[in-house]
């Protein structure tokens, strides 16, 4: 079983399109998800800790909130679009993440 926390939306925002591209990056395996609404950096790694998701789902909309204390604790960070699925890299503070193709 696959669990994706999900930070500040809901399954049911997720398109059909962008559903059937979680399912399929994750080949099928059974998906748990569970969402949180963390009220900043801290709380958000908290949250990390307490469910160890396999990996973290962000709004498309994150630019203005980037993880970085939870990535750099290993909690994989990945957005999904129709087009698939991407993990967001280990940023310095200050500049814009890059995306890479997500590999489980």
């Amino acid at each position: 079983m696959i669990k994706i926390m999900m930070v500040d939306h809901e399954p049911k925002q997720l398109s059909p399109g962008e559903l059937s591209v979680l399912y399929k990056a994750f080949k099928g395996v059974e998906i748990e998800f569970e969402t949180t609404r963390p009220k900043g950096h801290k709380e958000h790694v908290e949250n990390c800790r307490r469910i160890q998701p396999t990996v973290v789902l962000l709004p498309s909309e994150f630019s203005e909130w980037i993880p970085i204390q939870a990535m750099r604790e290993g909690f994989r960070h990945i957005v999904v679009s129709s087009r698939g699925v991407s993990e967001v890299c280990p940023i310095r503070l200050g500049h814009t993440p890059d995306l890479k193709p997500f590999e489980i």
